[in-house]
């Protein structure tokens, strides 16, 4: 009767991948194969598969239902409540409510992995790859660092948690350069561990298109750490091979807008790099503010459409052309005024202000 009612359930997942059919149709097929389960070690396998596959869909809803059923039932293993914490971090992580400092479900994983020997599995180190992300999420960065770092540090781990944990740490590497107010030789250390954390992330061949994803992911991040600018550091132009080799993976995934965020990253490393650089390389960072722009357009990415026509104008206009950058300066401006958005009307005025100086129509 249970493999009666797993046939059943892969013929409901099958249809809801060629179809597209809502995300409820597959949890409903596995309430047909709990239905039919009077094992209650079967039924925590089934619920668990359910809240695994929610999860990995982007279900939230189910991930959280399926997954907490696991959680809050008799019967199931060490490594089967592991992997559902893993569920449940991933589905909540789909709700902006659940990212707050105070997460119960973060707490309580944390509480779980230091009660008992499970500590070293694959599992775990998964579950606290997870773990590190929600608190970098929430602005726990010393705290999200260190279990990243200790799950890259533990070779037990498999190549998505190093893959997730490289992340968290550059990404946290990255925010503490942006926000704080670092002496050079501390900034220069912070970003040499970063960069470090990411490098050995993106060693692991990429077998599964999640690898991909995560690995695409972490070029980007690598790119943007090697290209930042602040406390004094030279641009490191590694950063061009990273974001070249990231928009190259996404492009073979159909990731767009992972597309667009990499183009965006080359040109700024010119817009904001030295002077000669820019002019050696004015057509490929135009090329790359450019692609951009027309990708954003597309997928009707806001953020792109904001950013990215200032952040031009303001190359254009380091480039001698101001009454092209003027055009996309005021196309950045107005849909800030439509949005409401004071910071990005703040940057464009700016920017507007130089091309009229730069024109002679500044009154």
């Amino acid at each position: 009767a249970i493999e009666i009612h797993r046939l059943l359930a892969n013929h409901f997942q099958s249809q809801w991948e060629q179809s597209g059919a809502p995300a409820d149709i597959y949890a409903a097929a596995f309430q047909y194969s709990l239905a039919g389960s009077k094992s209650s070690g079967q039924t925590v396998a089934l619920t668990l598969e359910a809240a695994e596959v929610a999860a990995a869909r982007g279900d939230s809803h189910e991930g959280v239902r399926f997954s907490r059923a696991v959680l809050d039932g008799p019967g199931c293993t060490d490594d089967e409540r592991v992997r559902a914490f893993i569920a449940l971090l991933m589905a909540e992580g789909e709700f902006p409510s659940s990212r707050a400092p105070n997460s119960e479900s973060v707490s309580s994983a944390i509480d779980f992995l230091g009660s008992g020997p499970h500590v070293e599995t694959a599992h775990a180190q998964v579950l606290r790859a997870r773990i590190s992300l929600r608190l970098q999420d929430s602005g726990r960065l010393d705290q999200a660092q260190d279990i990243a770092e200790r799950v890259l540090g533990n070779d037990a781990s498999p190549s998505h948690a190093k893959r997730l944990a490289g992340h968290v740490v550059g990404r946290t590497g990255l925010l503490k350069l942006r926000e704080l107010d670092l002496p050079v030789a501390d900034a220069q250390e912070l970003r040499g561990s970063s960069v470090e954390a990411l490098d050995t992330a993106c060693k692991p061949v990429a077998s599964s298109r999640d690898d991909q994803v995560q690995l695409a992911r972490l070029l980007n991040t690598l790119g943007d750490v090697l290209s930042w600018g602040g406390h004094g550091l030279p641009r490191d132009a590694r950063a061009l091979k990273a974001y070249d080799s990231s928009i190259k993976l996404k492009e073979k995934l159909g990731d767009r807008h992972g597309v667009a965020l990499s183009l965006g990253g080359i040109g700024r490393f010119y817009l904001y790099g030295p002077s000669q650089q820019l002019l050696l390389n004015a057509e490929v960072a135009v090329d790359a503010f450019e692609r951009n722009l027309e990708i954003s357009n597309d997928l009707e990415d806001l953020q792109g459409r904001l950013q990215i026509p200032n952040q031009l104008g303001e190359l254009l206009l380091k480039l001698g052309q101001p009454v092209e950058a003027l055009k996309r300066i005021e196309e950045s401006l107005h849909l800030a005024r439509c949005l409401k958005d004071s910071t990005s009307q703040a940057f464009a005025l700016s920017n507007r202000t130089s091309a009229l100086v730069d024109l002679g129509r500044l009154d």
